[in-house]
């Protein structure tokens, strides 16, 4: 039985997120793989794409909070 290491990899980064784990050492950890050719651009995109929606999430707070303060 052979390990595909891709899937291993990313697995291992979706429970690091998941379990909160900071997002600096997830993004390291995706890099560092990504460096030896076992992650490739698209996992590089879908690990982006875990942040990429808190940070779209605080950003509309912060939008209808100041829209309210303005009221």
């Amino acid at each position: 039985m052979s390990i595909n290491l891709q899937k291993f990899v990313m697995r291992t980064l979706e429970q690091m997120y998941k379990s909160g784990e900071s997002e600096y050492k997830v993004r390291q950890y995706a890099l560092k793989w990504y460096t030896k050719e076992v992650l490739n651009d698209e996992d590089l995109v879908t690990v982006d794409g875990w942040y990429s929606v808190d940070e779209d999430e605080e950003e509309t707070e912060e939008a209808e909070e100041e829209s309210k303060e303005e009221k």
